[in-house]
């Protein structure tokens, strides 16, 4: 065998052990995402915001140890999506959250994007202006107040549907 159909050879054993392995079982689907974890600093002006801006309700408060999470639920929405905000008690303990650290951004679904703007406006919160796509969504990046990034999409209207 010749260097050439060697590495050939290599190559084919490197494509085939890429590939996705045979499952003998399906896979476990989980039904949904229960939610984000952001490590924040001042979990009062985070909860004030989500709660003032997005609607979001304290559903519960778990201590685990030095470390407290806060369980904001979206408000109406009957999902089981969740924010966590998780907030390290212990001075000595507590390291400075890094907002990204490998997450790129929030992703929020929204009825009235104006209604966002003029709360963030009110806030002083600075925001992209929202920029549209041919299917009629709108879009506006900003960022919540320990500076994690969101995105806030409002959809394109709902046409009705056709009468019979």
């Amino acid at each position: 065998m010749t260097g050439r159909h060697a590495a050939l050879s290599l190559a084919g054993l490197a494509a085939v052990s890429l590939s996705a392995p045979v499952r003998a079982e399906p896979p476990i689907a989980p039904p949904a995402l229960v939610g984000v974890v952001f490590s924040v600093a001042d979990p009062e002006r985070e909860l004030a915001f989500y709660r003032d801006v997005f609607g979001l309700t304290l559903a519960t408060t778990v201590a685990h140890g030095t470390s407290r999470e806060y369980i904001l639920r979206f408000a109406g929405s009957g999902a089981p999506s969740t924010l966590i905000l998780q907030h390290e008690t212990d001075p000595a303990a507590r390291r400075a959250p890094t907002p990204g650290g490998g997450f790129n951004r929030l992703v929020l679904r929204v009825t009235d994007l104006a209604a966002v703007i003029a709360q963030l406006d009110r806030r002083k919160l600075t925001h992209t202006m929202p920029s549209g796509d041919p299917k009629g969504y709108r879009v506006l990046h900003t960022a919540d107040p320990e500076g994690f990034a969101l995105e806030i999409i409002q959809a394109a209207p709902q046409a009705p549907p056709p009468r019979p």
